[in-house]
């Protein structure tokens, strides 16, 4: 095993703590630090800062993660909500290319879409074969029977016109043979 200086272990401790160095090294630096006060205790001080180093990028990483989601949900939450609007082209152009660049961004916002997009389209086919297959058309159905209604309703009154005109004639007509008879009496 070859010794090392102070300074040889001094540039070599960043390596040594990140496990960067080969097999053989490391044992040297190892062996250096059991016998060195001096490099034990800059490896100490360096090994701590190293380790709160790397709490800190842990939480800095977590934070942002922790804002990457809520910033995602926010955006997710929001392309929910306009989702109907951009289906039915109610947005402006800014609003439409922001909800595009969420569909995009998020997997769940462009299955949303995707999904949407398929019912959209069945519903579109499946009203269009109804359509088709009807062979009447329900407004002129309804149009027609309002006219035949209201033809009946004047049939109706003029039957009653007439039978009331027959009713009053017969009646006359029995007076008048009535009064006849009284007076040949």
């Amino acid at each position: 095993m070859q010794e090392l200086s102070c300074n040889q272990i001094l540039a070599l401790l960043t390596f040594f703590i990140e496990n960067r160095l080969n097999p053989k090294l490391m044992q040297s630096v190892e062996f250096h630090l059991n016998i060195c006060p001096n490099c034990r205790e800059k490896y100490l001080n360096l090994r701590k800062i190293f380790n709160n180093y790397q709490d800190i990028k842990d939480k800095i990483t977590e934070s942002e993660e922790q804002e990457n989601i809520s910033y995602k949900e926010k955006q997710y939450i929001d392309f929910k909500e306009n989702l109907s609007a951009y289906i039915d082209n109610e947005l402006d152009d800014n609003e439409n290319l922001r909800i595009r660049k969420i569909a995009i961004a998020n997997i769940n916002a462009r299955l949303d879409l995707e999904e949407t997009l398929c019912i959209r389209e069945l519903l579109l086919e499946s009203f269009e074969r109804m359509k088709n297959n009807l062979k009447t058309d329900f407004s002129e159905i309804t149009v027609n029977k309002l006219y035949n209604n209201n033809e009946k309703s004047i049939k109706l009154s003029y039957i009653k016109v007439i039978s009331i005109i027959l009713l009053i004639t017969i009646i006359s007509i029995i007076t008048w043979v009535n009064i006849i008879n009284l007076h040949l009496v």
